[in-house]
């Protein structure tokens, strides 16, 4: 019984390295529907769909513009999941089928201005702002603008003689 325990548990472990569970056949990768040069600004678990969830602050683009905020799902790393570190910055394929994806077999990896591959990309294109910018900035004005005016009136009213 140990023995069999042992055995299945020896297949597992190697059956979950990085390297047999990723064979990145060039003929069976999607190409990416877009690529973007971006810093990961944060690392979060995405249980839901079996893997993690990078948000990125992107610098540039190739194939479609996007915002200056990205978020990007992937597998868990020993299902071919690319893997990032908080404030490095990465060239990322990204193939978008509901939601934006990559993995190890995509192309991804750590940016390198001289990398050859950019100018294959062709011209890169900036991001756009964050759409939430500008209702951030109104509610954040609207929120302030009450809040004086609250003020105001609780201060007025201890000024005034009760009668």
């Amino acid at each position: 019984m140990r023995l069999r325990l042992f055995f299945w548990a020896a297949l597992w472990l190697a059956g979950t390295g990085p390297l047999a569970a990723c064979p990145c056949d060039p003929d069976s990768i999607p190409p990416a529907d877009y690529v973007f040069a971006g810093t990961c600004v944060y690392i979060n678990t995405n249980w839901i769909a079996g893997g993690m969830k990078y948000s990125f602050e992107v610098q540039q683009s190739w194939g479609r513009r996007i915002d200056r905020y990205h978020i990007v799902s992937t597998p868990f790393a020993r299902n071919c999941g690319a893997e990032f570190e908080q404030g490095k910055t990465y060239l990322v394929y990204v193939r978008r089928k509901f939601t934006p994806k990559t993995d190890v077999c995509m192309g991804t990896r750590s940016y390198d201005p001289a990398d050859p591959a950019l100018a294959a990309l062709g011209p890169p294109i900036p991001p756009s702002p964050s759409p939430l910018t500008g209702t951030m900035i109104w509610t954040v004005s609207a929120l302030a603008l009450l809040a004086s005016g609250f003020l105001a009136f609780v201060v007025l009213r201890r000024r005034r003689p009760v009668r």
